[in-house]
């Protein structure tokens, strides 16, 4: 909403089912709560597992860049498919829709903040699913930071109800990736695009919707 009003020009990439209402966005002491716990469980198991020093302390050298990128792209691709399978049976069985994902549908259309949205069952397998691909992967604690990075963007750009021109779904060719376009469709139709970043396993399995 405050992008539209200082910048009168950037409604014009507002997805027309996206619609500015305020009350979604004062809608926000449980997505406070939500952010807190999702942060929380990570802030200590940090603590009492500290592991940085000794990762940091077997890796000799910095890694090139090929395999930075390498090892970013391919973690995204683990956590892409682990994520698919996991939110398509949210849809399917009506007990997990019903107690532990439902929430993040409470609107029909997308804000960054619905990136927080989540239940505690969630919000836990969501960092366990990168983790597993970083691990899975034995990722450079570089490869790791750069992860983090790109997948928060990556994130908050799916659900922020833009599709900007340099968004990757527009600068990627071949619709290999998704982008905010595919998840606010998914939050419109209530189903379908199950993939956050890419596209190839909605397209295998007959999930895209449109």
């Amino acid at each position: 909403i405050a992008a539209t009003v200082v910048l009168p020009p950037l409604r014009r990439f507002r997805l027309r089912s996206h619609d500015a209402n305020l009350s979604m966005w004062l809608d926000g002491d449980r997505l406070r709560s939500n952010l807190v716990w999702y942060l929380a469980p990570i802030a200590v198991f940090d603590w009492f597992v500290p592991r940085r020093a000794e990762h940091l302390a077997a890796c000799a050298a910095a890694p090139s860049v090929r395999r930075v990128a390498a090892e970013v792209v391919l973690a995204l691709l683990v956590y892409d498919a682990l994520f698919f399978a996991w939110h398509m049976a949210c849809h399917q069985w009506r007990w997990l829709w019903k107690h532990v994902h439902k929430e993040h549908h409470r609107y029909a259309t997308t804000r960054a903040c619905e990136t927080v949205r989540l239940s505690f069952v969630e919000q836990v397998l969501d960092v366990s699913f990168s983790i597993i691909a970083l691990n899975a992967l034995q990722c450079h604690p570089l490869s790791r930071a750069i992860y983090n990075i790109v997948i928060t963007y990556l994130l908050v750009e799916l659900h922020c109800g833009y599709d900007m021109p340099w968004m990757l779904r527009n600068v990627v060719p071949l619709g290999l990736v998704a982008g905010a376009v595919e998840h606010n469709q998914h939050h419109v139709v209530g189903t379908g695009n199950f993939e956050k970043f890419f596209t190839h396993l909605d397209r295998t399995f007959g999930t895209v919707v449109t």
